[in-house]
């Protein structure tokens, strides 16, 4: 493909303090369900979105948020 669309969200200022709160090394339970949401939440955009852009007459692909396609070497469609 000739083009691409870069989607971000924000994250929550009281979820991400709990984590730099936190005397864990790991991140938390709250913070590990807040990333699921925003995984989703971009993952849905992004399939609304080529779904209007192939209503138009382009191609369009959406990439997941957060895929891992090699648990090994920790690489994905894309760098999050």
């Amino acid at each position: 493909m000739r083009f691409g669309i870069s989607m971000g969200v924000r994250l929550s200022d009281a979820v991400i303090d709990s984590l730099i709160d936190s005397l864990v090394d790991s991140p938390t339970l709250l913070y590990a369900w807040h990333y699921r949401q925003a995984n989703l939440f971009l993952d849905r955009l992004a399939f609304e979105i080529s779904l209007h852009i192939q209503r138009q007459g382009y191609s369009a692909l959406p990439i997941a948020a957060s895929q891992i396609i090699d648990w090994k070497g920790q690489t994905a469609h894309l760098s999050q």
